[in-house]
């Protein structure tokens, strides 16, 4: 095509026809133009074609990292269940003047220990160290950073400080004074801490299925967009 434009170009020169020639050098330009412009816009589209592939990359993952959670929140939450069984039956069995028993001890395992709330958040964080502005929709963008920055964080600081303040205050100091499962047992202060401590657990499990809730939402919207 550029080289009948040329013959073309030349002819007319040679013949003087410039008005003629002029209007073929203004159509040369044009398919330039338009050559660029094409060029231009398959770029462009295949730059876009490469922010969704990363888009759907990073969100995929992040999926992923979220039904990790839910796992989580649920052995997290039956752990804790468990343990305000077992607590509510030591406290019945010392209301009913039952004496200790070394049947009773499975019911003290896990009772002294230190709650520790761990979620995966490596994909997130990949995510914003990239740009968050990668997923284009601004809904769902927004819901992945009010889960990881508010909702999670509050749940992590809650279940480490609360916990390590009441184990520090509570828990190391009535295991040091009374280190016998016996005397744990048949003392009113142990079972008062007892009692105590199945509200901070009941609460615990009430704040961590509403956070699983709020987990497996964002999964279904995820889907939503992959779909």
């Amino acid at each position: 095509m550029l080289r009948f434009f040329r013959t073309l170009r030349q002819k007319l020169l040679t013949e003087n026809q410039f008005s003629k020639y002029l209007l073929y050098a203004i159509g040369e330009i044009l398919l330039v133009v338009i050559g660029i412009l094409i060029a231009l816009q398959i770029d462009n589209w295949n730059e876009k074609r490469i922010t969704k592939q990363r888009e759907i990359k990073y969100i995929t993952e992040l999926n992923h990292n979220l039904k990790r959670n839910l796992r989580q929140f649920e052995s997290f939450s039956s752990a804790q269940k468990e343990l305000i069984h077992n607590m509510s039956k030591l406290i019945e069995y010392n209301r009913n003047g039952l004496k200790y028993h070394d049947s009773l001890g499975s019911y003290f395992r896990g009772i002294s220990w230190l709650e520790q709330a761990n979620l995966v958040t490596s994909s997130y964080q990949t995510m914003k160290a990239t740009g968050l502005d990668i997923i284009s929709s601004d809904s769902l963008r927004l819901k992945i950073v009010d889960l990881h920055e508010v909702q999670y964080g509050q749940y992590i600081d809650l279940v480490k400080d609360v916990g390590l303040s009441l184990y520090n205050t509570r828990v190391q100091p009535l295991s040091r004074k009374y280190h016998d499962l016996a005397m744990r047992f048949e003392n009113r202060d142990y079972i008062d801490f007892l009692e105590d401590r199945i509200i901070w657990k009941k609460d615990l499990v009430m704040i961590t299925d509403d956070l699983k809730k709020e987990t497996e939402l964002l999964i279904d919207q995820i889907n939503a967009e992959l779909d």
